[in-house]
């Protein structure tokens, strides 16, 4: 092998160390961290669920992001099971609700091509992280019962943040299904259990039901920015740490050193 063919492999070889790792199996997503929040799904009995034909309360399915200040962010929907990517089991991304998250998605898909399961975001252009999607505008887990073999097949989201250098860091959600209304009543059946008492709708008990509905609403609120505020007191921890290494040996620095150690974090 002569010495130009070798430095040819060389550079392809190097080229290779930049591809992004394939992330479509769960394998693949094992060890990345779950930081990616559902929020307004309901549950069911397998957990997590969007019964995307039910009245919208509020608000539609919604994802939390983690702190970042990367300049953009690919956003994946997979199937949460041992299938390959293909055109049978490749999901369709859901739909934002905001018009402005379309136009980001449009433009930078134009520079960085992304398959029809994936969508861009900038993080800076989010309020507090929050990713909002239309609750109907979601593939249902029984059009891949047969791809994966699962009576109730589920899905996992995905957040790839990259900063300007290039350089990325991964993050899931928990898995869940997405099914209609009518699912979840023949699902009942199925199993042998019987449906809930339905009760005859009067003024007081939609009143009484209304005040539930906004007493549940403000506990999710105050849990999601229990949330948020444990993510900003651990990101702003992790700051603190890297100044105080940064400035301890460094005689030029002495100054603040002796000032953040002082500080209690």
């Amino acid at each position: 092998m002569s010495d130009s063919d070798e430095e040819t492999i060389m550079g392809l070889m190097s080229l290779l160390d930049d591809v992004e790792p394939s992330i479509d199996l769960p394998s693949r997503r094992s060890d990345f961290p779950d930081s990616v929040k559902l929020r307004h799904f309901s549950v069911n009995e397998n957990g997590p669920a969007n019964f995307r034909d039910a009245t919208v309360l509020g608000e539609h399915t919604t994802i939390l992001l983690p702190p970042s200040e990367g300049v953009r962010c690919k956003i994946g929907i997979y199937l949460n099971h041992e299938v390959s990517l293909t055109s049978y089991t490749t999901v369709s991304a859901p739909v934002f609700v905001s018009d402005n998250l379309k136009a980001t998605h449009r433009e930078l898909s134009d520079e960085y091509p992304i398959g029809k399961h994936e969508l861009w975001v900038r993080p800076s252009e989010l309020e507090n992280g929050i990713v909002r999607f239309k609750k109907r505008d979601w593939d249902l887990s029984r059009g891949f019962r047969k791809v994966t073999a699962a009576r109730w097949p589920r899905f996992i989201i995905t957040a790839t943040v990259y900063q300007v250098d290039e350089s990325f860091r991964t993050f899931v959600s928990a898995d869940f299904e997405v099914r209609s209304k009518e699912q979840s009543n023949k699902a009942r059946a199925a199993r042998g259990l019987s449906e809930p008492v339905r009760r005859r709708r009067t003024p007081e008990t939609e009143a009484r039901a209304t005040k539930l509905r906004a007493i549940q609403s403000d506990i999710i609120a105050m849990r999601e920015e229990i949330e948020l505020e444990k993510s900003k007191s651990s990101e702003y921890e992790t700051r603190f740490r890297f100044m105080k290494a940064m400035t301890a040996n460094n005689k030029a620095s002495a100054e603040i050193s002796s000032i953040l150690a002082r500080v209690k974090c």
